[in-house]
């Protein structure tokens, strides 16, 4: 049974996984005005998630502005953001959340049928995201790629090996087999994502410096390959994992990596709301990274130790 406020609660509010990369935002702002005609107006940008809420169905158009001065713990809003808040403002456009996986980019909408383009000059537009994209982006992501990597491609070494040189029964050799693809998948698509990234920042230079049509804002067909191959891996390596589990432990095994899986996910959680609560303080953002990293590694070791007690089977 659920209460009325919480039923009204569930109808007003939809949450909705976000897969898009920034550079893709022809696509996220399709899907938003598509979600609008739905009668879902944009809410929030989490780390991960769009939350919407229940609105009249119509036309509302979205857009993406870009700030590559501001830094990952700078106190949002930061003062050149208020003042293009209010440009736009008085061009009818209505700011609907900062993204907190970037706080460079912050999303607009308008109701008006026409509105005119946040960034009229062409040339400073594609100045601007090719600024964002070279800083805040693409080295970032180099760096997380090959650390990712990395790790990864060890991992499915030394499954590959265990499984070559050991006598495992079956149900453990599957998912040896099925956690290797995983693993090797997440390379090929972080692979394909940072390609994508490279190609459409190139494309996005001769714009501002020859005049050149830019880049598409949109996925890729290898990008959503990829992805959808991952996420196919990830659920069977996951189905396998649970299904051993239980043929050795009983139904509570299941209850129990459920309970594993939640705890992460709190954690993590956890660890994003705490840094938006850093975004909103002032300070130096020195000092923000070093709160922050110790925040980060007290939850990672309360994860690690709940998690292992739970799946202590």
């Amino acid at each position: 049974w659920v209460p009325a406020e919480g039923r009204e609660f569930c109808m007003k509010r939809k949450y909705e996984l976000d897969l898009y990369a920034p550079f893709q935002y022809e696509d996220i702002q399709s899907h938003l005005e598509e979600m609008a005609e739905r009668g879902w107006a944009l809410e929030k940008a989490s780390h991960r998630l769009f939350v919407y809420q229940a609105a009249e169905p119509g036309s509302v158009r979205y857009a993406l502005a870009y700030r590559p001065e501001v830094g990952w713990m700078d106190q949002l809003p930061t003062q050149g953001q208020e003042i293009y808040a209010g440009y736009c403002q008085d061009a009818g456009w209505e700011l609907v959340d900062t993204w907190a996986r970037y706080p460079q980019i912050q999303i607009y909408r308008s109701r008006m049928r026409y509105p005119v383009p946040l960034e009229t000059d062409l040339t400073t537009h594609w100045q601007v995201l090719t600024t964002w994209m070279d800083r805040r982006y693409i080295e970032p992501l180099r760096s997380n790629i090959a650390i990712g990597s990395l790790f990864a491609m060890v991992t499915a070494m030394l499954l590959t090996i265990f499984l070559t040189q050991g006598e495992f029964e079956p149900p453990i050799s599957f998912l040896c087999i099925a956690a290797a693809v995983l693993l090797v998948l997440l390379v090929l698509h972080q692979l394909i994502v940072l390609v994508d990234a490279q190609r459409w920042l190139e494309e996005a230079r001769r714009a501002s410096e020859e005049g050149a049509p830019g880049p598409r804002g949109r996925m890729s067909l290898p990008w959503k390959i990829t992805l959808w191959l991952t996420a196919v891996a990830g659920v069977g390596t996951l189905a396998l994992f649970v299904g051993i589990a239980v043929s050795d432990h009983g139904p509570s095994a299941a209850v129990r990596i459920a309970g594993a899986v939640l705890v992460f996910y709190v954690t993590l959680y956890a660890a994003f709301r705490f840094r938006d609560l850093l975004r909103k303080q002032g300070g130096s953002q020195n000092w923000k990274w070093v709160v922050f990293t110790l925040a980060a590694v007290l939850l990672a070791l309360l994860d690690v130790g709940l998690r292992d007690w739970l799946t202590d089977f």
